[in-house]
């Protein structure tokens, strides 16, 4: 997962595709176990972020969605999981249902700084300075 995230940031999208897809075969799991204390006792594991980040940098949009919906199907009520589903409608443009997942993923876990910045940025995208604001 370390390499795939390497590949990732130096614009090498094939290699971080392949070293995440190897990170899911040797550990097939989607999901990593935290703890009995959240809300789901688990989060999704590193190489599914990473091939959704992935997928988007390479604009291959459709396989991000099938993967960031399908982890939403399986952990619907999880922070996570809504704000990548968010991630994935705004980076292709679909600013309202993007807003509707952060603003969900918020609900959930209001502390969570990255969504909170990433609503700002919608709001202000969206001139809504007052909404971004108050949030």
């Amino acid at each position: 997962m370390i390499l795939g995230q390497h590949y990732l940031d130096t614009q090498n999208h094939a290699q971080a595709l392949t070293a995440f897809q190897n990170a899911h075969q040797i550990s097939p799991t989607i999901y990593s176990f935290q703890g009995p204390s959240l809300p789901l006792p688990f989060l999704p594991s590193s190489f599914i972020l990473g091939l959704v980040d992935t997928h988007l940098a390479m604009h291959h949009h459709k396989e991000s969605f099938l993967i960031a919906r399908d982890l939403l199907k399986l952990a619907k009520d999880h922070s996570k999981a809504l704000e990548l589903m968010g991630t994935v409608f705004y980076m292709t443009n679909d600013v309202e249902k993007a807003r509707s997942m952060f603003l969900k993923a918020l609900e959930r876990d209001p502390k969570n700084v990255s969504v909170v910045m990433t609503v700002v940025d919608v709001y202000c995208a969206n001139e809504k300075y007052e909404d971004a604001i108050a949030l």
